[in-house]
């Protein structure tokens, strides 16, 4: 019988996210067998790339043993950079680039949907299964992350799922307007059919402040008007968003590679 050693190496997860209007970031440490080892977050005014470097360096001053850092963006993650990001001080920046420079540690980033989907399907999925996670916060462009089989549709640039680029009647400014809890439910809609004639899942899981049940059965009813009934996923709502169970899953596979 073998037992690992818990204290040969720990993996840095921080992800970053503009909620509210509130700028945070936060940090958890795990363990090669999925321990918590540290876990704490922090607001900031202005959130640069700056404010990542100044946290890892506290948490790998803490513990030296990592051995890769994870990082979940609420933007598309193109070749390690930043694109389209809700908050604002990161735009364009070329995060992995420059952290593995700093720590020279390997970093890996992305989505942060893709991180939540992937975390939904280790936890909870099938292995043949296909399931999209939707999140809808308000007055924020949503996201949408499908894995099929076990693998992430990522796309050739990491964009795909990112229905808050759909051609709606309006403009960006009109649609993060109408990305309210009153008036979201057209465009959430509108997103679902798309993404169910492109993507035909078997489960779509909802997330986010602009739904609940209620919401969640308007919308597949304002589905059924498009999609013929024997094609409908099922649809649920979820509080539990995965996010931290998809970075650690990641580092695995990461290590993996790495190997």
């Amino acid at each position: 019988m073998y037992r690992y050693n818990e204290k040969f190496e720990s993996y840095l997860c921080i992800n970053y996210q503009l909620i509210g209007g509130v700028k945070t970031a936060r940090v958890l440490v795990f363990s090669p067998v999925g321990t918590t080892l540290d876990c704490f977050e922090e607001n900031f005014q202005i959130l640069d790339y700056t404010a990542i470097e100044n946290m890892v360096a506290r948490v790998l001053e803490k513990y030296p043993n990592t051995t890769q850092i994870l990082v979940g963006t609420p933007s598309v993650a193109e070749k390690g950079v930043v694109r389209h990001c809700d908050v604002k001080e990161m735009e364009g920046g070329p995060l992995v680039d420059l952290l593995e420079k700093r720590f020279q540690l390997p970093v890996h980033m992305e989505n942060d949907i893709h991180y939540k989907a992937y975390g939904y399907y280790k936890k909870e999925g099938k292995s043949d299964g296909i399931v999209t996670l939707c999140f809808f916060p308000a007055n924020i462009l949503p996201g949408t992350a499908t894995v099929y089989h076990g693998i992430i549709l990522k796309g050739q640039n990491q964009f795909a799922g990112m229905v808050g680029f759909l051609p709606f009647e309006f403009d960006r400014k009109e649609e993060l307007k109408r990305l309210s809890p009153y008036t979201a439910l057209p465009a959430i809609t509108s997103a679902m059919v798309s993404l169910i004639v492109a993507v035909n899942p078997a489960k779509i899981l909802f997330a986010g402040d602009l739904l609940n049940e209620e919401g969640i059965n308007q919308v597949y009813q304002g589905c059924l008007q498009w999609i013929p009934n024997e094609y409908m996923p099922l649809f649920s709502y979820t509080n539990d968003l995965y996010y931290w169970e998809g970075m650690y899953q990641k580092a695995l596979d990461q290590k993996q590679i790495q190997q």
